[in-house]
């Protein structure tokens, strides 16, 4: 089986929806019910992207943690 072949039979990487918003628009919004969901969503952003985020804010009424990143 040659390289390429191999390269052709493996799956592409998965990018969640907010990345590629990210990607395309420079400023995404994530929304949690924990600041550990929040923190596996930020994992999830691929090292190559270059990004900032400002302060963790809790909306009481619907229990959510919401965090504003920015590409640089």
């Amino acid at each position: 089986m040659s390289k390429k072949n191999k390269d052709q039979n493996q799956p592409a990487a998965y990018e969640p929806d907010y990345v590629k918003t990210l990607r395309e628009k420079g400023v995404v919004v994530l929304s949690g019910r924990s600041r550990g969901e929040l923190d596996e969503m930020l994992a999830s952003i691929p090292a190559d992207c270059s990004y900032y985020c400002g302060a963790v804010s809790y909306y009481y009424e619907k229990g959510l943690y919401r965090l504003q990143v920015n590409l640089k």
